[in-house]
């Protein structure tokens, strides 16, 4: 059962999705910073519009966030066009060939084949699957390094296309799921995601804590976590 309806909490629609789930859950979405709270079935109106204002300093904060983004379009997968991996830029070429696949070709070349008659669509999952590849591979070789250096460390991770996070902690399962977009971003950035992640473990909030670890690992870590809330998922 779901139910979905439309609550005015100081002057702002919040789309508000009630379903068979366990906790309360809060997210701004781009492009045009539309707030939604997703609660479990037992919470009337009143429960969640306090639960909006008691959360109204961060859903502020993150309406301003997304309406500042850079909109990035989407890909059309053809001869010119820009793509990006880990902060550099390349040059994409498709090409026809008997089987499809991706790879960097040169300096700065990404080349899809692609079989005749493959579409948008296929190209977009083709390329997709190659981000996922790429980053596994990056995160193989970072994420060893911030439990080294930080004593924390998952029993488990993910990578997956989400809307509006860069990534998530499971503190009790001491999981992670990063997003798949990262591949496009510098691996300073991804070391960032990392260790807030890593982070989450200790501490679920952002508070002074959480703070106080990041600088301590990482003193600038503001400058990429702001690099990265400059830019909107397409």
């Amino acid at each position: 059962m779901i139910d979905a309806k439309v609550l005015q909490v100081n002057n702002t629609e919040i789309d508000v999705v009630r379903k068979n789930i366990k906790n309360i859950h809060l997210a701004v979405y781009p492009p045009n910073a539309r707030v939604k709270i997703s609660a479990p079935l037992s919470y009337d109106d009143e429960t969640i519009r306090l639960f909006a204002v008691s959360k109204w300093a961060w859903i502020k904060d993150n309406i301003e966030i997304v309406k500042k983004q850079t909109r990035i379009p989407p890909k059309d997968y053809v001869s010119g066009e820009s793509h990006y991996l880990f902060g550099k830029r390349y040059y994409f070429k498709l090409e026809e060939g008997k089987k499809n696949s991706i790879d960097i070709k040169g300096v700065n070349n990404i080349v899809m084949t692609v079989k005749s008659g493959t579409s948008r669509e296929q190209k977009h999952l083709m390329m997709e699957k190659w981000y996922r590849t790429q980053l596994k591979k990056k995160i193989l070789k970072l994420l060893p390094k911030w439990e080294e250096k930080t004593g924390l460390s998952v029993d488990d991770w993910h990578i997956k296309k989400m809307k509006t996070r860069w990534g998530t902690c499971n503190a009790k399962n001491k999981s992670i799921m990063f997003n798949t977009e990262l591949a496009k971003y510098r691996p300073k950035n991804i070391e960032y995601v990392i260790l807030h992640e890593l982070t989450h473990l200790i501490e679920h909030t952002h508070n002074q804590i959480f703070v106080s670890n990041m600088e301590k690992y990482m003193p600038n870590w503001r400058q990429y976590r702001d690099e990265l809330n400059k830019i909107t998922f397409e």
